[in-house]
């Protein structure tokens, strides 16, 4: 429901900050790209001459074998997946460009561990077949996250068709939160307090930084 929402969202704010340029057929190029978000593609449509909006789309899975939480090392597989609405200002006569607007994030992880020796969860030591099977689900519930950055290229500049474009920014979440289960006997105050571990190290990280090359066209 989170991305629905989202796109609506985009829409709205690309159709609000385009209608004082629709009437002048504003430039337009599109751009796959790569980076710290995934795989993905933007649209970009220019508002003056030192101006331009762009909307994109990215994601990303990918899995880390031996991820370390709180002293239990998981396996962990991890869903990135979100859309944004920038703003690109050139300032000065050249292709730098500063970067504004929102990113709509949807940041998934599934953590599963069965240990070979002993582990301690919350307050207790738990032997390998007391535990079972350790799971955790990671989610992130920002909707709406602040984005700056900067960048080099522009996908409308007259001088050429195709280019490559570069961002460099971070995106201002809130902190990701964790819940676990067992399929052994761990007690449900360790695995609260387990989880309380796991989320006090997760409110460290409330910036998502983002790097992209892109590989624009412009129409």
């Amino acid at each position: 429901m989170r991305r629905i929402n989202g796109m609506r969202m985009i829409v709205l704010l690309l159709a609000l900050s385009t209608v004082p340029a629709l009437a002048d057929f504003p430039p337009m190029a599109i751009a796959g790209k790569v980076g710290t978000q995934g795989l993905g593609g933007d649209l970009t449509l220019g508002l003056t001459s030192n101006l331009n909006a762009r909307i994109g789309i990215s994601g990303l899975d990918f899995s880390i074998d031996d991820y370390t939480a709180s002293d239990v090392e998981y396996d962990a597989s991890f869903d990135l997946f979100s859309y944004s609405a920038l703003l690109d200002w050139y300032p000065f006569d050249n292709s730098f460009f500063i970067s504004g607007g929102v990113v709509f994030p949807d940041i998934d992880a599934q953590l599963d561990a069965t240990p070979s020796e002993n582990v301690t969860i919350g307050d207790t030591t738990y032997t390998p077949a007391q535990v079972g099977t350790l799971s955790g689900k990671l989610t992130n519930d920002t909707d709406i996250a602040p984005y700056l950055g900067l960048g080099w290229g522009n996908a409308l500049s007259e001088d050429k068709r195709l280019g490559l474009l570069m961002d460099l920014g971070v995106a201002f979440t809130d902190a990701s939160h964790v819940t676990l289960s067992s399929t052994g006997i761990v007690s449900a105050a360790d695995l609260s307090k387990e989880e309380a571990d796991i989320n006090s190290d997760l409110d460290d990280w409330k910036i998502y930084p983002v790097i992209a090359l892109s590989l624009y066209y412009r129409f």
